[in-house]
């Protein structure tokens, strides 16, 4: 199998791995699908970004619970809400949720080891 190939392979995991953890909390559908996707980490963006815009505008203290049960730094988010333009606090909320979801699972294989 080629290096490319491997590190295609890890991506799609870790991303499948961290829209997971990340629906339980934000109530994202089960029916999504990263394997074969071309950028499958881009595409969980997107998806987050889009999830979180909606709980902006209509479920903004179900979006901060879901930050807190995400175990995300509150100081993160609300440095985003207050220094971030209207149109690009859901990507960078976006952005924090991966990050967040990322740490857990190289912690989780870190110890499984």
């Amino acid at each position: 199998m080629s290096i490319y190939l491997e590190q295609m392979m890890d991506e799609i995991s870790l991303a499948t791995t961290c829209l997971q953890l990340a629906s339980k909390d934000l109530d994202i559908e089960d029916s999504v699908e990263l394997d074969g996707q071309v950028n499958p980490m881009n595409l969980l963006e997107k998806l987050l970004e889009v999830r979180i815009k909606e709980m902006l505008d209509k479920d903004f203290n179900g979006l901060i619970d879901a930050f807190y049960r995400m175990d995300i730094s509150e100081n993160k988010v609300q440095a985003i809400l207050e220094l971030s333009k209207p149109d690009e606090v859901a990507i960078s909320l976006a952005k924090v949720v991966i990050e967040r979801e990322k740490q857990k699972v190289i912690t989780q294989e870190r110890y499984r080891s």
